[in-house]
């Protein structure tokens, strides 16, 4: 306890030496992939690629914007150690579909569509132009949608306006809240004055389920296991407010 105390002391000290710098900028568009976890998650892929329960559906394609557009703030508190959030936008998705038969076909597919807020420690180190960093922490999602998960029928292409009234009852709702475990590794590069552009590679690992677990039984419930991760790819671009290159 006492080395904590010590340690978080000459941090506060060196913080009150160091100008605390702070940065603004936009993290797009987030290009990557989702992915389905846990054993609930499972049995409805295996039920869906299944001829005999399901529909014979396989995975398609599905791209993920995680975020597709995320506003930041940074607050860099020492030279190596700063702390990340903000305001984002995600769109993710994993998709199955049926074979198409005489222009029907079956769509099954989960999309979480949330405003996010992330909350990150940031630790890094900079030399001259370039800055590489980790960085982990949470990241809050709040559902932009009635329902995590869809199933629907399409008509050539289009979806059958007599779908939509039961799905409302059927398809399984939005919690109130999601959150994941953020992963970031990135760099930046200095192109001027205190204006950095740079790569982000993110892993969000799915904590609170998006799925609405009130709407279930407690037992149902006991046993859910449905999550869904996000890896993906961003570009990036913060400008640096009170920075050592300005002065």
């Amino acid at each position: 306890m006492k080395k904590m105390i010590l340690v978080l002391s000459m941090m506060l000290i060196a913080s009150s030496v160091y100008a605390i710098e702070y940065s603004v900028g936009l993290t797009a568009p987030g290009f990557g992939v989702g992915i389905l976890q846990g054993d609930t998650a499972k049995q409805y892929t295996d039920m869906l690629e299944s001829t005999e329960e399901g529909y014979g559906a396989k995975s398609v394609f599905s791209p993920s914007f995680a975020p597709a557009v995320q506003l930041d703030f940074m607050v860099e508190l020492l030279p190596f150690l700063a702390i990340e959030t903000g305001l984002g936008w995600t769109y993710s998705s994993v998709i199955y579909e049926s074979e198409e038969i005489e222009g029907y076909m079956y769509q099954g597919s989960a999309v979480r569509n949330e405003l996010t807020i992330p909350i990150m420690i940031r630790g890094q180190y900079e030399a001259d132009k370039f800055v590489g960093y980790a960085s982990v922490g949470v990241k809050l999602g709040i559902p932009l949608s009635k329902h995590y998960m869809y199933g629907k029928i399409l008509k050539d292409g289009k979806e059958i306006d007599e779908t939509k009234k039961p799905r409302e009852d059927a398809d399984p709702t939005y919690s109130d809240m999601a959150m994941d475990i953020a992963f970031a590794l990135g760099g930046e590069y200095r192109i001027t004055g205190a204006h950095y552009v740079g790569l982000r590679l993110g892993y969000d690992l799915n904590v609170i389920s998006p799925v609405n677990m009130k709407e279930m039984t407690d037992d149902q419930a006991k046993d859910y296991d449905f999550y869904q991760d996000n890896f993906n790819v961003s570009l990036s671009y913060r400008y640096a407010f009170n920075s050592k290159w300005t002065k």
